[in-house]
């Protein structure tokens, strides 16, 4: 009964951390495109960063999975990492603001060098230990051996997958809804600390 009710609240856990990973991902998309725009390059170029940084981490983490013996601790640990990164941000965008003011993120090249470099700076941790951090560890925690590993991994991903649709819509009505007389700048701010409060 205990693994069950273990389990169960896991799994709610990876819904909520998927909601407020894709909370991220808009927000990070909010604050990068004041140094980019928001035409498309700019938004694939944030996607790609975003991507890159997920498989990287899942890459990563799972070679770490066959070395790290207590999988539920490393999980927290990775989600501890993102949450204090995320209450970081304003602090963490504006060295990169300043830092960036004078380059001139020009289309084509330079927007994808500059663009990459910034995006990944601005990401990079949190996304590394996000989906593709996270997700390996818990797995590995919750099954005993390969078979189980696979059926898990089979609710997990389709879970975390919800959570993070939900995320999205939230984070849409929430933006317009506390947008009347704040600026982009305060109303991210206001939907990280929803996110953080998912946590």
């Amino acid at each position: 009964m205990r693994i069950d009710f273990l389990s169960a609240s896991l799994y709610c856990i990876v819904f909520i951390t998927g909601a407020s990973g894709l909370i991220y991902q808009v927000t990070w998309q909010k604050y990068l495109s004041r140094l980019l725009g928001s035409d498309t390059m700019a938004t694939a170029i944030i996607l790609a960063a975003f991507l890159r940084g997920l498989s990287f981490g899942y890459y990563l983490c799972g070679r770490f999975t066959t070395i790290v013996r207590n999988y539920f601790k490393a999980y927290a640990i990775l989600e501890r990492t993102i949450g204090a990164w995320c209450i970081c941000l304003p602090t963490v965008f504006a060295a990169i603001d300043s830092m960036t003011q004078d380059w001139t993120f020009s289309p084509p090249l330079t927007i994808i060098a500059q663009g990459f470099f910034s995006s990944a700076l601005l990401m990079g941790i949190p996304t590394i230990c996000m989906g593709g951090g996270t997700i390996p560890f818990l797995t590995r925690g919750l099954s005993k051996n390969i078979t189980e590993l696979t059926n898990i991994h089979a609710k997990v991903y389709p879970i975390n997958t919800a959570g993070a649709f939900l995320g999205t819509r939230l984070k849409n009505l929430l933006e317009t809804g506390i947008s009347h007389g704040k600026n982009a700048y305060e109303r991210n701010w206001c939907t990280f600390q929803l996110a953080l409060l998912l946590i």
